[in-house]
């Protein structure tokens, strides 16, 4: 998926209370230096600046930046998550301050639905009969058995997978995960010889599923060793139709909640002694219909969450994937109406 970066970022001002002082903080070194390091496209330096910048001095305008950074350097997962953040920091702010932000404001929101439906999901289980001190780890990350089989959100890339014991590397799976991806991870048991691969996307494939287990990585099929007997498949189907509804209210919840915030500036800028200007009514209805639209796909998404863990606790404890259909989140900002839409199949 190509994104398009806003141009002309250098040229958006960032507010930073260092800039007047004639020695710069730490923060603002940090932040000048990510800046000149972007203007060059060296990304994989600009990045790490800025979050050591935005760090030492959580400014929004600096958060703002760090998403631009990360998109433009493909980290979609990552750059989603800080717009999330910058949108969602903005309700703290002053009237004065928000209205500096408002365009910015508006270029993440329309990233954040841009992004949602394109991000790389990648899942992790470990067979039946693993010992309770096995560690499994993604890239550095340790993966809790709690999220055994639960989808995550990822940057596109080459991600390692490793299974340990006493501090010792058992196993290791490499798979290569790009947009539109679904990865789904099988640690065996008893574990056996590591193996790297990788798995690409076909050219000019709109998504398709990934699986690792036992000495093989796959597109678009399960291996017949790792498929469980007569009626699990259905089970498995039905786990997984579950996740996706779960993972799409969630994604619904968290983009209606930041235009609901959103619109609660505009609220309190247009609104005071219980009287509220025309302009202050709408952005007030707009609220509550993103709030009511929040809640709803908070509630599915908990449903969702909900039927994956039952049929995770009591179905076949045999792990496979089945691969379903993806999702897109529209935000229309044209109106005060902030209207939401949520398109996608099985």
């Amino acid at each position: 998926m190509a994104v398009t970066v806003v141009a002309g970022l250098v040229c958006l001002g960032v507010t930073r209370t260092a800039a007047a002082q004639s020695q710069p903080g730490p923060a603002e070194t940090l932040f000048q230096s990510g800046l000149e390091k972007m203007r060059k496209g060296d990304y994989a330096s600009a990045c790490p600046d800025l979050a050591a910048s935005y760090e030492i001095e959580p400014l929004p305008g600096a958060l703002f930046t760090l998403a631009e950074c990360e998109i433009s350097w493909g980290k979609v997962a990552t750059a989603l998550k800080h717009y999330q953040l910058f949108v969602g920091t903005l309700s703290s702010q002053s009237p004065a301050r928000r209205q500096k932000f408002e365009e910015r404001r508006h270029l993440a929101l329309e990233q954040m639905a841009t992004l949602a439906p394109s991000i790389p999901l990648i899942s992790i289980s470990v067979m039946a009969g693993a010992p309770p001190d096995l560690v499994v780890k993604r890239d550095d990350s340790i993966v809790s058995e709690s999220s055994y089989g639960v989808e995550t959100p990822v940057d596109p890339g080459e991600l390692t997978i490793t299974a340990e014991r006493s501090g010792k590397t058992l196993w290791q799976r490499r798979v290569r995960v790009a947009t539109h991806d679904r990865a789904n991870i099988v640690v065996p048991w008893p574990l056996q010889p590591t193996l790297s691969a990788a798995a690409t996307s076909s050219a000019g494939a709109a998504s398709h599923a990934i699986t690792a287990g036992g000495n093989s990585e796959t597109a678009g099929h399960v291996p017949d060793e790792n498929r469980s007997a007569a009626g699990g498949n259905s089970l498995t189907t039905w786990k997984y139709i579950a996740a996706g509804v779960g993972a799409a209210g969630f994604t619904v919840s968290i983009v209606a909640g930041a235009i609901a915030l959103s619109k609660k500036g505009g609220v309190n800028d247009e609104c005071s002694d219980y009287r509220c200007s025309q302009n202050g009514l709408a952005h007030a209805n707009s609220a509550k219909q993103a709030a009511r639209i929040s809640t709803g796909g908070f509630i599915v998404g908990l449903i969702g969450a909900a039927g994956f863990t039952g049929l995770s606790v009591f179905g076949n404890p045999r792990h496979e994937q089945a691969q379903f259909g993806s999702f897109r989140v529209t935000v229309d900002n044209t109106t005060n109406a902030g209207e939401l839409r949520l398109e996608g199949s099985f």
